[in-house]
């Protein structure tokens, strides 16, 4: 494998690592893949350093019962010890609305900077995009 594809493999692993750490609210987790001066900005929020950012996991874990989400079609362009990229997402929330259960589906798109930092990629600042939401209704659980 040469350097171009492990560097490519590390900096997918990222957002899959995001993800466990939103869904499992894992905040160490969170703080170990962000760059000391990252920024993770969104839709009426923006957060600097990885310990603001990673109490988000915790909001999750108010604000919803459960969250999921699933990454795919990264996009990424290594140069050297930067890089830039584009990951989707779809992120499902779980809530609790007029007596049922509904899913609050987030159509996302990462927008992303990387960095190799301390001897491994994190994310030095990520935009999160959401291109259109879905609400459904759950069905109960087995």
């Amino acid at each position: 494998m040469s350097q171009i594809d492990q560097d490519v493999a590390a900096i997918e692993k990222l957002s899959l690592l995001y993800a466990r750490g939103a869904d499992r609210n894992l905040p160490a987790l969170w703080e170990a893949i962000f760059t000391e001066d990252a920024v993770l900005e969104g839709p009426h929020f923006k957060m600097e350093g990885p310990a603001a950012i990673s109490q988000a996991p915790a909001m999750l874990a108010r604000d919803f019962l459960a969250t999921q989400h699933r990454m795919a079609n990264h996009f990424i362009e290594v140069d050297g010890t930067s890089a830039k990229g584009e990951v989707y997402c779809v992120a499902e929330h779980l809530v609790a609305k007029d007596g049922a259960r509904k899913v609050l589906a987030w159509m996302i798109r990462y927008e992303d900077v990387y960095r190799k930092d301390r001897g491994a990629w994190r994310i030095a600042h990520r935009i999160l995009h959401i291109d259109w939401t879905e609400t459904r209704t759950a069905d109960p659980a087995a």
